[in-house]
Formats: C-alpha cells, sequence, structure tokens
C-alpha cells in the first residue's frame, strides 16, 4: 500500500484534476539502527546466537583468529547508535561493507561493556544487557 497525498490542481477549463505526490514518511534510513554487531565474517556464516535476559552470546568457529589477534571497536554515530566491530587490533573502518555479518541489537544492549575472546578454535563475543526490573 502506497501512501499519497492528493492536490488539487486548476486547469483553463475551470475543471479541478487530482494529482499524486507521494509522501515521505521516513526520518531516517530504515538500515541504520541503534546498536549494532559486526563479525568479521561473511554475511552467511553460521553464527550461534544466545539470547539470555542478562546478555547476548555470539559463538562461531574462528577463522584461524587468536586470543591476541581479535578486539572490539566500538564507533558512536550520533547519541545513541553504537557500531560494535569485531576485528584485528589497530583495524578501526567505518566503512560500510555489504559482505559483512550483522546483528541488531535491542535497546537493553550495552555494547561498550562487551568482551571478546577466542577459546578452543570458537570466537566468543559477550554483550551485556542494562538491567530491568523483569531481570
Amino acid at each position: 500500500m502506497e501512501l499519497q497525498n492528493s492536490t488539487e490542481v486548476g486547469d483553463n477549463a475551470g475543471r479541478a484534476e487530482v494529482a499524486t505526490v507521494p509522501q515521505r514518511c521516513l526520518c531516517r534510513l530504515p538500515n541504520v539502527f541503534d546498536r549494532v554487531i559486526e563479525l568479521p565474517l561473511s554475511a552467511n556464516a553460521d553464527v550461534m546466537i544466545y539470547n539470555f535476559a542478562n546478555f547476548y552470546c555470539f559463538v562461531v568457529s574462528s577463522t584461524g583468529l587468536t586470543d591476541g589477534q581479535v578486539q572490539l571497536h566500538l564507533i558512536r554515530y550520533s547519541p545513541g547508535m553504537i557500531k560494535l566491530i569485531v576485528g584485528e587490533p589497530g583495524m578501526v573502518r567505518d566503512n560500510m561493507e555489504l559482505d559483512r555479518w550483522r546483528y541488531r541489537l535491542s535497546e537493553l544492549a550495552r555494547p561498550e561493556l562487551a568482551l571478546v575472546f577466542c577459546k578452543g578454535g570458537l570466537l566468543v563475543v559477550i554483550v551485556p544487557k542494562a538491567a530491568t526490573d523483569e531481570n
């Protein structure tokens, strides 16, 4: 269903014609989320996501990375908009690569407190959530 505005436009014969003008409803891009995590994997990688009451846990078979080769990078685009990038130390990239694994985090997520480590061939990222009355 397409939203449209109708405006009347007069012509020389005195008749009124109805012209449709598309209405813009979005205030920002729909693909820009408040909190996102990005892993150094292709978009179709098999990542196990555990959504517990107090934290998220992302587990994937590591791509040859060791504990010293992986680090978290936090990018703040504007107040409240945070992108958490998992990658190599010293690597801070803010470009939009299309073939990257991304996951939208909830409003309760606290990416600034996230942890990352490699253990036994697994890459593990833990993102805590803010405490609520329910948890």
